[in-house]
């Protein structure tokens, strides 16, 4: 067998290659795939699907939960890591959520430090922990939840998870968070756009069930809907 392993059935599915080129691979990452291994070359990840793809090495730029849908950025050269990294922290970082509960502002922005709650065995809200800032947008709710655009502006792990928690309206799914969903409920975070100004723009269609959840939210605009579900990807880098 090749040092590269096979290529998983997944990474050849329709949908899942985002974009292709200047060095740059964008996915739109499945549910239950990490980003990376502990080691560059584990199986089972995202980053080692993709190396066996290319048969070379793959970098991975930035990292989404295992349980995290949406775009997720990687390169072919290990140079293109900084340039990247810094395109994303400058960058603006969109992700749908359904969380439960009603929340009750059009627009809420949550500065609250975060760091590791041993008590709780999960990341929290605490008072020495690093600054950390959150941007919502209520899209919709029913009495099912609320329907959000979420950006963070800040890279703390679990942020949207943690944060979501603190006020009282943890993540659909999100069971190590709050969530009171059936224990086998997809979490429903999926990192919907990143724009990374100059270096690129890219829109992860959302995956299933997200065509199912968005029924549940009355008075949502079709065209609103056809954009979550296929929107373009587009990439303006010359690297």
């Amino acid at each position: 067998m090749s040092r590269w392993g096979d290529v998983p059935s997944w990474i050849q599915q329709p949908g899942v290659l985002l974009h292709e080129g200047q060095g740059v691979l964008v996915l739109n990452k499945p549910r239950g795939i990490p980003t990376a291994g502990d080691t560059l070359m584990q199986p089972g990840s995202a980053q080692a699907a993709l190396m066996a793809r290319a048969r070379r090495m793959v970098w991975a730029v930035h990292q989404l939960d295992r349980q995290t849908t949406g775009v997720n950025v990687f390169v072919r050269r290990k140079a293109l890591v900084p340039v990247w990294s810094d395109a994303l922290r400058a960058g603006t970082k969109t992700y749908l959520v359904w969380c439960h509960g009603h929340v009750p502002q059009q627009r809420v922005e949550i500065r609250e430090p975060l760091g590791w709650r041993k008590e709780l065995g999960r990341h929290g809200v605490r008072a020495d922990g690093k600054p950390a800032h959150t941007s919502a947008r209520r899209v919709a709710h029913s009495r099912h939840g609320s329907l959000l655009e979420v950006s963070i502006h800040t890279g703390r792990t679990h942020q949207i998870r943690a944060h979501l928690s603190h006020l009282g309206h943890p993540i659909w799914g999100d069971m190590r968070y709050g969530s009171t969903a059936p224990e086998d409920s997809p979490m429903a975070l999926h990192a919907w756009r990143l724009d990374c100004g100059e270096l690129g723009v890219f829109w992860a269609p959302c995956p299933e069930p997200w065509d199912q959840w968005f029924r549940r939210f009355e008075g949502l605009s079709p065209q609103w809907v056809r954009e979550a579900m296929a929107p373009k990807s587009a990439a303006l880098s010359s690297q």
